[in-house]
This record gives C-alpha cells, structure tokens and sequence, in this order.
C-alpha cells in the first residue's frame, strides 16, 4: 500500500510542574508579555485557574492555543506547515514562562505530533484495516520501533533514548474525515476530498527533567517522531 507525504495535522508541546503559587501572582504581567511579543496570540479567555491565549476570537476556529496555569501550560498548533514554526513558537512560550514563574523543575515534557497519511485513491478503507491487523497489530510489527515494549493495545508504548513514547495508529474513513471528527476530536483537514488515511499519533516525552531540556526536546522532536512514522510505513509499503 502507498501513501501520500505524511501531513502533520497538529503539534502540541506540552510541560508539566509542581504546583506553584508564583504562578496567581505573575500570571497578568506573563500574558501581557506574551501577547505584547506575539500579537498573533491576543485572543484570551481565563477558566480559573487556566489562561488561554490564541490567534483567533473562537477556540474552535484557532489554529495556535497557549494555555498556562498553576501546573502547567502547553502550545496546541493545527496545522503548523513548516515545522519550525511550531518549533519556534513553543520554545519562547515555554521557556518564558518557565522563567517568569521562577520554574526549574519539570514533572513532565513532552511533543505530541498527529500525522495524516493519506492512501493512493485506488485502496479502500477496509484494504487499509486489513493491513494495520496483519502488519502492524501483532508482535514482529511492534518490535519495528524498537526499544523495550511496555505495553501493547490500541496504544503502544516504548522507551527509548531516555524518552517514552506512547503511539497510535489508526485507520480514517473519508467520512471520518470529512466530518472532520475523530473519536469525539475535532481535526483540520487540509482538503474537503480525501482518501482513506492513517492516522499515527506520536507522544514522545520523559519526566521529571529540568527546563533546561525544553529547546533540546523541541529540536530532537521531529527526527524521533518521524523514525516511528518511518518505521510504521516502511511496514505497511512492503511486499508480502
């Protein structure tokens, strides 16, 4: 089976720490610079004890999403096209708040990439279920991404290199897709026709880690996650 250039649909980065006070007291002058270094994030909404900055008026229809709060704050970005981007801005608003808040101490960290991959118009969507069962959802699938397996379900989980990975794959009907829903989650779909596609959820993360590790992170993130990506396809394309 082939398939099209993988899409990344939507990056997230994400930190974790320990409940902070500094936090009630430095939220306002911590939006206020954001916002005043990336007008693109002047839409705000406050859900006590959480702060949403975003590039437009409605959730729904932002593509960029800060949240900050006492225990963590994360950049959602749909659709970032050039990786970067996503790479860029999840760097200043992490690492800046860390600093604001006066935190060193991560109790988790973590990117988070959702890749499209869309199938060639003559396969249909239960050619593509069939393979992920006999490819991929079994023992000699799984050990492709190698590591030590943790765990095998609808998500699989490894570590590797110091970071866990939690990943799943799943096949989208083009009613799935142009619904532009999944399992109850809104998705951006890049076209209103698409092909039955693979869905490869990629969470790549380690914990309890200083904020130091937040840009080396960022920068290893696209390679790491995209060796799964690799690996799942190179799976699936071969012959039997």
């Amino acid at each position: 089976m082939n398939f099209a250039v993988p899409f990344i649909e939507r990056a997230i980065c994400e930190i974790r720490y320990p409940a902070t006070l500094t936090y009630h007291q430095k939220r306002l002058p911590l939006c206020q610079e954001l916002i005043e270094k990336k007008p693109e994030l002047a839409h705000w909404t406050l859900n006590l004890p959480t702060i949403n900055l975003r590039d437009k008026a409605q959730e729904e229809d932002s593509n960029k999403i800060f949240s900050v709060s006492s225990k963590g704050s994360s950049l959602l970005f749909r659709n970032p096209g050039v990786y970067d981007n996503f790479t860029a801005l999840a760097g200043y608003l992490l690492i800046k708040t860390t600093q604001v808040l006066e935190i060193e101490n991560l109790t988790r960290l973590g990117v988070r990439i959702i890749y499209f991959n869309e199938c060639e118009l003559k396969e249909t969507f239960d050619q593509l279920k069939n393979l992920l069962v006999t490819r991929l959802f079994n023992r000699e699938g799984i050990e492709r991404f190698g590591g030590s397996i943790k765990d095998i379900a609808s998500v699989v989980e490894f570590e590797k290199n110091k970071y866990n990975f939690n990943v799943r794959v799943g096949p989208l009907s083009p009613e799935e897709i142009e619904g532009k829903v999944y399992k109850g989650e809104k998705y951006y779909v890049p076209k209103e026709k698409i092909n039955p596609s693979l869905l490869v959820d990629v969470d790549y993360f380690r914990k309890n880690c200083s904020s130091s590790e937040i840009r080396p992170t960022l920068k290893k993130s696209k390679s790491n996650t995209q060796e799964v990506l690799n690996n799942i396809l190179s799976l699936l394309k071969e012959e039997l």
